[in-house]
Order: structure tokens, then sequence, then C-alpha cells
């Protein structure tokens, strides 16, 4: 009795074993472009959030396919499982390490999974039946798939054996009546996975399109356009603007004008569709007139915007405005705009500044001229004369007109003594008096005599000290003003310091390269901009005549361009900025007070 039941124990374990062998796992992947385990989450028993096992069985039919029986190792739950046409949905705890599948036909399977498992990840495994293989193989013939696909560059995968296409079609020799995946994706677009049979009797055509997973957003800004357009932290462009294709989803529009403040919204991409995102901005400005007399320039926080009227847009806030003119005292207030706020400001007219002329002639009655204007005859005094450089022309019939440039200084008086030098035509017609000739001979003579005793100027050269006002302008474009300032006689010496006045680009703490990127990542940047220039030199001086000296020195000296991101940040621009030893030279003009 005891060998009967020993051979009945061996025939049934040599039938569970040649059962087991029936079932082989030939592939398990990550599918990584399929989201499924994402789109539609569950959890196992320890609030786990569960992957997806992909379970495609070849060789088996329907019936047999849901007899198939899954079950986790210790710990690990298979959640659920679901029978899609062709395949198996397993939903499994990701840190599952066995597998064990069960079918009542074929037998037991205790798969190993060969891979650790990632949560809300879905996979792809191939379960095949060496049985049913045997079966089927013996009556197999094989027939062409033709496949045509929208979009024409959609790429296709047969049994996960990637098929080319050419112009939007493809095409394969496959096994009847055995099922096939057919996988068509394309990115931006929803991919379509499906089984497929082939027949002996005809080539199976099919014809598939894709669903679009993306869509438009047209942007319009209001009430008005050519706002910069910023989606998801990237400029795009300017309204009114339409995006190229977008994944379908939630996306931050904004838009951004000088002038006015910042407006955004969150707009949803819908597959196949435009989505209209019209964004109203608020202005933060007003339109203000600024008035003064036609001869004065209109300054604006330190810029020239207009002479005598000027009409524009300013933001609110508190801002600085002058009037300018030559040879007057400047008018400088502060006004305070505020946005949608429309006015006209009056400045104040700038205020004369007064000097003092005596003008004098021999002979006398002569017509006086400043600048061309007349004013009177010889002598006189006029007490309210602009300072600053005047022509004065001093005329007598049969005389030689008399012309000097004089420079007329606030509270003081300048005097001018015109002698005319009377024509011998004049003289012989009687035009000029003897007395009034004469007078004018005395001149002559004493002028002639002084002539002779000065001795020649030849090239004396006396120590001096001087200081002079530097303009520079490059082709940056950038203006720069300076001080030089020194000691000389025929060598001297002389210190230089030049500035834009402009150091906000100094303060910058980022830096970018030429592109502007950031470490790869391009910021939202602003209009505004700041062009730094510093440079102090030194050097030595050569007169070739008194009034004439080559200078030439070195020293250090930066220029730094930086441009203000929408966080108010400086950004330095490595590329147009540069710093280090500075060399200058050229020649020094000396002529009195002036030195150039």
């Amino acid at each position: 009795m005891k060998k009967i039941t020993l051979f009945l124990f061996l025939i049934l374990l040599s039938t569970t074993s040649l059962l087991a062998q029936n079932l082989h796992v030939e592939s398990l992947v990550l599918d990584e472009n399929n989201l499924r385990a994402q789109i539609n989450p569950k959890l196992d028993f320890n609030d786990k959030k569960c992957c997806i096992i992909m379970i495609s069985t070849p060789n088996m039919d329907d019936a047999q396919r849901h007899k198939l029986e899954f079950e986790g190792d210790a710990g690990a739950e298979i959640v659920s499982t679901n029978f899609p046409t062709g395949e198996v949905e397993l939903y499994i705890s990701p840190h599952a390490a066995t597998l064990k599948i069960k079918h009542p036909d074929l037998g037991v399977l205790d798969y190993d999974i060969p891979i650790d498992l990632i949560e809300m990840k879905t996979y792809r495994m191939v379960l095949r039946s060496a049985k049913a293989t045997t079966i089927v193989e013996e009556s197999l013939t094989a027939n062409y798939l033709v496949i045509n696909v929208e979009p024409k560059d959609a790429r296709i995968f047969i049994d996960d054996e990637f098929v080319e296409n050419k112009n939007g079609a493809a095409m394969k020799l496959l096994s009847i009546g055995v099922e096939h995946s057919l996988k068509i994706e394309k990115n931006l677009y929803h991919s379509l996975d499906t089984i497929v049979i082939t027949n002996a009797s005809n080539t199976l055509t099919i014809k598939k399109k894709l669903r679009p997973a993306f869509g438009y957003i047209e942007v319009k800004s209001l009430p008005e356009s050519g706002a910069t357009v910023i989606i998801n932290d990237k400029e795009v462009g300017t309204t009114p603007f339409r995006s190229a294709e977008l994944s379908s989803g939630e996306y931050e529009v904004r838009v951004i004008k000088p002038m006015y403040k910042q407006s955004s919204k969150t707009v949803r991409v819908i597959d196949g569709n435009t989505t209209e995102a019209n964004l109203e901005m608020q202005p933060n400005f007003a339109e203000i007139t600024l008035v003064t007399d036609s001869e004065s320039t209109i300054f604006l926080d330190g810029n020239v915007i207009g002479k005598g009227r000027w009409t524009g847009r300013i933001l609110d806030g508190s801002h600085i405005v002058e009037a300018k003119r030559e040879s007057h005292r400047d008018i400088k207030r502060t006004i305070t705009v505020e946005a949608s706020k429309n006015e006209t400001i009056t400045i104040d007219n700038p205020i004369p500044i007064y000097g003092s002329l005596n003008i004098i002639s021999d002979p006398l009655d002569a017509i006086i001229y400043i600048d061309n204007q007349e004013v009177g005859k010889t002598p006189k005094i006029l007490t309210q004369v602009l300072i600053g450089k005047h022509t004065i022309r001093v005329e007598k019939a049969g005389c030689t007109a008399f012309k000097k440039e004089i420079y007329v200084k606030e509270g003081e008086r300048t005097n001018v003594d015109a002698q005319l030098v009377v024509t011998d035509e004049a003289l012989a017609l009687g035009v000029v008096s003897a007395k009034e000739n004469s007078a004018n001979e005395n001149t002559n003579n004493k002028d002639a005599k002084q002539k002779e005793e000065k001795p020649k100027a030849g090239k004396e050269f006396k120590k001096r000290n001087f200081l002079a006002l530097n303009f520079a302008y490059s082709t940056a474009p950038q203006t720069s003003l300076g001080l030089t300032f020194g000691q000389v006689k025929r060598f001297g010496w002389y210190l230089n310091a030049m500035t834009g006045f402009d150091f906000k680009a100094l303060d910058a703490k980022l830096e970018c390269d030429e592109s502007g990127s950031i470490d790869g990542v391009v910021p939202c940047y602003t209009d505004v901009t700041s062009k730094s220039r510093l440079a102090v030199t030194a050097g030595v001086l050569f007169g070739f005549t008194k009034n004439i000296y080559l200078k030439v020195g070195a020293g250090y000296g930066c220029r730094v361009f930086a441009q203000q991101i929408t966080d108010g940040t400086w950004v330095k621009n490595k590329s147009y900025s540069t710093s280090g030893f500075e060399l200058d030279g050229g020649l020094q003009l000396m002529f009195g007070i002036m030195n150039v």
C-alpha cells in the first residue's frame, strides 16, 4: 500500500512539474511612455501607490487568458486584476519580489521579479505557454499587416519591435490567427495600444489617427498690444501672440509692458483646442504736459525730454523736473504723479543772471553791437547783460570796425575800450575830424611802441597748475565725464579720473553669458540697463610749445554692463564687461584758463 501511495505521489509531482514548464515569462521591462499608473493610481494595504504590470499572452486565447490567477509574496498585495482586450492588467505593490502565476490547464509558475518595481510606473510582461505554442505553430501561416497612420511621422511598434514608417505607411509580415500588439506613438499625441490578428485570406490594412495631446494659447493684452508674453516663466513673444503646440494642461500666462502693471492668469490647454487668454493691464502712468519758456530745456529725472513744452507718459510716484537755460539759474521742483490722472504742470522760467558792460571808444559816438544786436552808442554802460561769452562790435563811419569776444561774469563789470582806426579815405573826405585823427595817431604810435618793447613770445615755459574737465564718448555707446589736474612747466605730471556717473551695474550680484543665460537658464529681463564706467590714470606731460603738451599715462579702468530682471536684481553680462590695465594719451592744449 505504501508503494502505491508513493507511486501516485511521484506521478502527481511529475505532472505538476510538467505543467509549470508550460508557463514562461519571456520579458519584463519598464514602459516609460505609459502613464496609466499615474493617471489612475491605486493604493495597497500599506497606502503605497501601486505599479501596473501589463501582461500580454501571445499564444493564449481569451478563454485561456481569463483563467490566469496571480498571487504576490508575503507583504505584497495584488490590488486588482483586469482583463482588457488581449492583455491582463495587474495592480501590484511596488515592493513585490516574487509573483505566483497559476493556470488550471497550464500549471503554476513562481516567478522571481528580476528588477526593483517603482510605484506609479507601468511595466510590460510577455507571458508564453509552451503547450499552446506547440499546438498553434503546427498550423500557422503568415500574412501582411499594413498600417496607415496620422500624423505621418508617428512611431510604430509591433510586438514591441520598431517598424519603419515611410510617409505614414508601414507593413510587416505576421503569423495569422495570433494576437499581435500594436503601439503607435508621437510626442504631443495620445499613444495608441491595441491588439491585431491577421488572417490567411486577405492582407489586413488598418488606418489609425492619433488624438492630439496638445493645444494652443492665444494671448491678447488690453488696452494696448506689444506687451511681452511669458508662459511658465519663459518669454515667448509679444501680443497679439499665438503659441506653438503646447502639451495639454495648465499654464501661467503673464504680460509685461512698460508703464503698465503686470497682469497674469492661469489657463488650461485642451486637446486640439485653442485657449484664449485676454489679459487687461492697468495703467501705471499719467499723461503729463510740462510747460516752461520756449528757450528753456526740460529735464525729467536728469534726462533731457524737450524744449519749452513736452507731453508724455510718466510712471506714478515722485519725479524731479527741471528747466535750464544758458546764462540763467536752473529751476528744479519735485512733482507727484498719480496713475491715470492727467494734468498740465508749469515749471517757472529760469532766472537770468546778469553782469554789466562799460564800453567806450576812440573816436566817440560809435555804434555798439552785442551779438549782432545794436544796443546804443559809445560811451555806454549796460547793466543787464547775461553772463557768458558775447561778441562786441563797435563801428563808426570812416573807421575800421572793432571786434572782440568778451566773457561777462555775474555781478561784475567788464570794461571794453574800442580803439578805432581812421581810414585814409575818411580823412581825405573829412568824415573824421583832425582832432579825432590826432588822438587816433597817438594811440597807434603808442600801440606800435608797446609792440616794439614787447619781447618775442618764443617758447617760454612757465610753471603752472591746471585743472581740465574731460568728455569722452565710446561706441559702446557710452559717454563719460572726468577731471584732469596736475602741474607742468616744460615737463609735468597729471592725474585723471573718468566716470559715466552710473554706478548701478557695480551692484550686480549675478553674472550671465552673452546670451543672458545664468547656468543655462535665461531669467526674465526688464528693459532697464546700466553701464558703469570708472577709470583712474596718472602720467607725465612734455611741452612742444607753451600751449601744446604731449601726455602719456596708465592706470586701472573698468566697464560693467548689467541688466535688471523683474525682481529688481542686477545681472552682470560678462561678455560685455571688462576691467584691468588702462592706457591713455593724447595732446593737452593750454590757452590761459582753457585746457583741452
